[in-house]
């Protein structure tokens, strides 16, 4: 899934495939629910991408920013306030000693995903 480029496309398509299966699971999805996926997703990415060696605040930051706005343009509800928090959480999050933890139960649990 990480290959260091940031493509908004790319990104709306998979967090448009994350909240297509919360739909199915929850029977609906909610702004929470989009919150939560773009700083999960953004922080497996950045930890990914450290997993494989690469420590670089710069894409880190572009991975960020990226996310943030393919989740706006594909849920225009999604908005700045919404952004501005994950921008904030997000970089502390990858920093917590258990976050791989939390993204390997979050994703099994929500998508069936093993990572």
């Amino acid at each position: 899934m990480t290959n260091y480029k940031t493509d908004v496309n790319e990104y709306m398509g998979h967090i448009q495939e994350q909240l297509v299966v919360l739909k199915k699971t929850k029977g609906r999805v909610g702004i929470s629910d989009l919150e939560e996926i773009v700083i999960n997703f953004a922080c497996f990415e950045i930890l990914e991408m450290r997993r494989n060696g690469v420590e670089d605040r710069f894409i880190e930051f572009n991975i960020i920013n990226t996310i943030t706005k393919a989740a706006s343009q594909l849920v225009p509800q999604y908005d700045d306030s919404h952004a501005d928090i994950a921008k904030m959480q997000i970089p502390m999050n990858c920093d917590w000693e258990g976050m791989w933890e939390h993204l390997r139960k979050y994703y099994l649990n929500n998508f069936n995903t093993s990572i």
